[in-house]
Parts: structure tokens; C-alpha cells; sequence
């Protein structure tokens, strides 16, 4: 799957299979892996920065289950993951996301206590930026019937903006204590700033107290709540606790008559059976979303749920059948003018070529991926690109060329400021030059390859440093 980091280790033998060194290393260059996600409540959308997974799980925040560890009760950490400097290019985000110096270092701040992943960083500043603007909406829409309520409100923002949630928190606390009209909108509230803070478990259990509190009547506002909720606690692998959330999101849906919160509904609940291997099941509920998206002429959700169409054909070995899905995404990114994803699903369908053995075709969308996302600079677009043809490159002997994109996907990293993803390219770049016999070259980028673990604390160092002696 790509996001995830393989490292390997160094034969006692000095032989490798070269081929599978290349496939194997390059599924780790991932900078940010890209899950494309359907639904939004928010009207804004960003780019998704994850891939490889069905974009089934509705609101474009909500992903795969997460490697950021919830560390709802604590408030720091000694690990040398929390301790490590967040790049130097996250700088640029100010300008891209639109958001000030002080909110980004807040989110910054949020990422080290939550111990986020390296590779994870760029996903999840997008995601905590998008549901800033809905937090201090969803604060504007707290009752404050009086001026002593009005000042806490007031206070609660001034946290928010200076990026002290934790203040922030206990003053929404504070309103839902003081005023019964208020609990249900600041448990609200409450579950973003927990988004934001990324205590998804925190977050699940506001949005159902928010839920219990609210009138039956309100089974649109409701639903949406409820199936939050199951995002938050689908991120947290807890699948089981999650699918009865989405299940009765669809009824309140159904019953409202909504149907753009229905296609959140059964676009989350195809997730659940898609991530438990039941995909027959998974589709059912995915051509229904695809159904009610044409019906709405939503371009987004289309676009996304056709890929998620054509992923579960693909891994279902119907090749075939998930390119003519992949070509429909295709078509309507195009006519919405989304470059990134464009870029993107070209290299998805370049990978269902190769394994149709059209080499030829295979090249060409590679090839065209990578163009766009050096186009319009989309990194993470790029080294999934790089990797594409490296590994494809390697898969046909050629294993100087796969080598040279490999090498350029080592310039990305360095160039993003991605140091662990730099640092495990030069270790498997090592490998593959023990199987060409590059001795020269190897010692280089070995010791290249531990000088940069030590240097960012990788747990990977020590083991790494036994290796060279």
C-alpha cells in the first residue's frame, strides 16, 4: 500500500534480487500517500493527499485507519518522533492553505504532540486546516443569550486563533455547563476542536452526545453528526463500533429525504466492507452512491466514487473492468479542471496496464502523470510518478534506468525537506546497487542513508549502524 515505509534489511549474503529491491523500496518513496475522499460537509475542498485506498469514507478529512497515535490524555511526549524539527518547507503552507504564521504554528505544535508520522505531516496539516474555518463556524452558531455567555464565547476564540486549544476546550465546556440551548451546538464544537487536536476517539463521543441531545425532528443534522462520529472512529480502525453509526446516518438520511448526506451514508458504509474484504458488498453500496451522485450532477463525489469503483476491481484482479472505471474518473477530473488528480489517476491507470502487460500504454500514462505533476509542482504527484517508472523500469531488467528515477525520487525528498522518506531511499538505493555490484556507490549512500536516521532519531538507526560494521 503506498504511505507506508519499508525498509529492508542488508543479506548476509551480498546478493539481492534486484527486481524485487526496486518494487519493494519504492513502495515506501510515497511522500504522502493520496486517499481520494468523496464526501465533504465542508463546501471548500482541498486536494486529498492520500492514495491507494478506496475514496469511500466520506468527508475528505476522514481516511484509512490512522498511524497518528491518540493521545487524548496526554499533553506531551519524550519520543524522538515529537521532538523531531518539522521541515523547513511547511513554511510555504501559510501562503497555500491561507492561514497565518501563529495558526500554522499551532497546527505544527499539534502534529509533534500527536506524534505524526513523517510521511503523514502534509496530510494531516491539510486535514487540521480545513477544519479550523468549521470550528469557529460551528463556535459562531453556540447560543450566547447573555453577555457573561457572550464574553466566554468571545474568549474562546481569541484561544482558538492564538492556537491554545486547550483553553479553548475548557471554556466550550464551560458554555455547555451554563446554558441548556448551548450544549448540543458546543458538543459540536467541541468534537471539531477534538478533530482539530486529532483526539479522534475524544471527537466520537461528542458528536453522539451532541446527537442524544438533539430534537428527533432534526434527523439531517443528526445524521451528519452520526456520521462523523463513524469517521472519527473508523480512523481509529474501530470498524465494528463504526458501521452502526453510518447505518443510522442512512435511515435519518432516507427518512430526511437527503440526499447528499444518503451518499455520505453509503459511501461510508462501502468503506467498512471494502477495508473487511467484502467487496461485493462494498460495491453494492458504492453504485448506489454513484446513482445519487449522476442524479445530483455532483462532478466530485462521481469522480470519486468511480475510483473507488475501479480500486476494488483492481483488487479484485478484474483489470479490465477497473479501467473503464479508472477512464470515467478519468473524464470528469478533467472537466472539472483538477490537475492533481488528474495527475494522479493517470499513474493509476498506468499501473492497470502494466498489469494487463501493455507496457507501451503503461510508459505513456506513467510518463504523462509525471509531466502534469511537475507541471503544476504537485511533489507528492511526482515521487508517486518517479516510482511508478522505476518500478516499472525494473520489472523489465532495466535496472540503470529504474536506478536514475529512483535517484530523482531521492531529489524530491531532499527538495520537500521528507528526511525519513530520504534517508530510507538511500538505504534501498544501496540495495539495489549491492545487486549491480556498485561497491563504490554503495558505501556512499549507506552511510548517507544512517547519518540521516541518527540524525532525525529513526529506530531504524541503530539497527542500520550494526549493519555497516
Amino acid at each position: 500500500m503506498q504511505g507506508k515505509r519499508y525498509f529492508i534489511r542488508t543479506p548476509k549474503p551480498r546478493t539481492v534480487l534486484r527486481t524485487v529491491v526496486v518494487v519493494v523500496a519504492l513502495i515506501g518513496v510515497s511522500l504522502v500517500a493520496w486517499y481520494g475522499l468523496p464526501l465533504t460537509d465542508d463546501k471548500s475542498q482541498i486536494t486529498p493527499q492520500r492514495e491507494n485506498t478506496p475514496a469511500a469514507l466520506t468527508e475528505h478529512d476522514a481516511s484509512v485507519p490512522d498511524k497518528t497515535k491518540d493521545t487524548s490524555n496526554n499533553t506531551s511526549s519524550s519520543t524522538n518522533e515529537h521532538s523531531r524539527t518539522v521541515p523547513e518547507s511547511f513554511t510555504s503552507y501559510t501562503e497555500e492553505l491561507d492561514v497565518t504564521d501563529a495558526m500554522l504554528d499551532g497546527f505544527l505544535r499539534i502534529l509533534k504532540e500527536q506524534q505524526v508520522p513523517h510521511s503523514d505531516l502534509d496530510t494531516k496539516l491539510r486535514e487540521i486546516t480545513r477544519q479550523y474555518p468549521e470550528l469557529l463556524t460551528r463556535l459562531g452558531q453556540v447560543p450566547s443569550p447573555g453577555p457573561e455567555l457572550l464574553q466566554v464565547k468571545a474568549q474562546a476564540r481569541q484561544s482558538i486563533e492564538t492556537g491554545d486549544y486547550a483553553t479553548a476546550e475548557q471554556l466550550l465546556k464551560e458554555i455547555a455547563e451554563q446554558d441548556n440551548l448551548a450544549v448540543a451546538p458546543a458538543y459540536a464544537a467541541l468534537a471539531t476542536l477534538q478533530r482539530i487536536r486529532l483526539r479522534y476517539a475524544e471527537a466520537a463521543k461528542y458528536w453522539q452526545k451532541a446527537v442524544a441531545l438533539l430534537p428527533e425532528s432534526e434527523k439531517q443534522t443528526r445524521a451528519s453528526y452520526l456520521n462523523k462520529a463513524g469517521c472519527d472512529l473508523y480512523r481509529l480502525a474501530r470498524y465494528n463500533d463504526a458501521l452502526p453509526l453510518f447505518e443510522q446516518s442512512l435511515v435519518l438520511s432516507r427518512e430526511s429525504k437527503d440526499k447528499p448526506g444518503q451518499g455520505r451514508a453509503l459511501n461510508s458504509i462501502a468503506h467498512i466492507y471494502n477495508t473487511q474484504g467484502d467487496y461485493d458488498t462494498a460495491l453494492s453500496y458504492l453504485e448506489q452512491s454513484l446513482a445519487i451522485s449522476k442524479e445530483l450532477d455532483d462532478k466530485g463525489v462521481k469522480e470519486h466514487t468511480l475510483l473507488d469503483i475501479s480500486r476494488i476491481y483492481q483488487r479484485r484482479g478484474d483489470y479490465d473492468t477497473a479501467l473503464r472505471y479508472l477512464e470515467q474518473s478519468l473524464a470528469v477530473c478533467r472537466d472539472m479542471g483538477n490537475r492533481v488528480k488528474e495527475g494522479r489517476i493517470l499513474s493509476d491507470i498506468g499501473q492497470v496496464y502494466q498489469e494487463l502487460n501493455n507496457n507501451a500504454k503503461a510508459l505513456q500514462y506513467y510518463q504523462e502523470s509525471l509531466a502534469i505533476s511537475r507541471e503544476i509542482s504537485d511533489w507528492a504527484g511526482e515521487s508517486r510518478a518517479l516510482t511508478n517508472l522505476s518500478r516499472f523500469f525494473g520489472a523489465r531488467g532495466d535496472h540503470g534506468t529504474a536506478l536514475k528515477y529512483l535517484e530523482q525520487c531521492l531529489d524530491v525528498a531532499q527538495e520537500s525537506g521528507a528526511t525519513e522518506e530520504e534517508h530510507a531511499l538511500r538505504w534501498n538505493i544501496d540495495m539495489f546497487l549491492k545487486g549491480e555490484s556498485d561497491l563504490d556507490q554503495e558505501e556512499q549512500y549507506i552511510n548517507q542513508a544512517v547519518e540521516a536516521a541518527e540524525a532525525v532519531g529513526s529506530p531504524k538507526s541503530g539497527e542500520w549502524r550494526g549493519e555497516l560494521e
